[in-house]
């Protein structure tokens, strides 16, 4: 397996998002599977801001962008085990479970 820049710049970056606080902390990105109904674009794109209150989403149909927030976040803070401090999403996609 190789790893490629795309652009040659990151795939996110603080000034893609300035109403965001400056701090995009452990980007995970998906393509999303085929067996989701009605998703948002095809790839996903979570990040936190450190001790930030959820988990962030972005989306976008080409992996190099240009790339939207799901405004309401995807995972609370609230409705998690963290407390204070919910940051850096690894994401995992379980297709024979769905």
């Amino acid at each position: 397996m190789q790893a490629k820049r795309i652009l040659n710049e990151p795939i996110i970056a603080n000034e893609s998002f300035p109403d965001l606080g400056g701090n995009i902390n452990g980007p995970s990105i998906i393509e999303v599977p085929e067996w989701i109904s009605n998703p948002l674009a095809k790839y996903y794109l979570y990040f936190a801001h450190h001790n930030g209150e959820y988990i962030r989403l972005a989306y976008s149909d080409f992996i190099e962008g240009p790339w939207k927030i799901y405004e309401s976040g995807t995972l609370q803070i609230e409705n998690s085990l963290f407390f204070g401090h919910i940051a850096s999403p690894d994401v995992h996609i379980d297709n024979e479970n769905k």
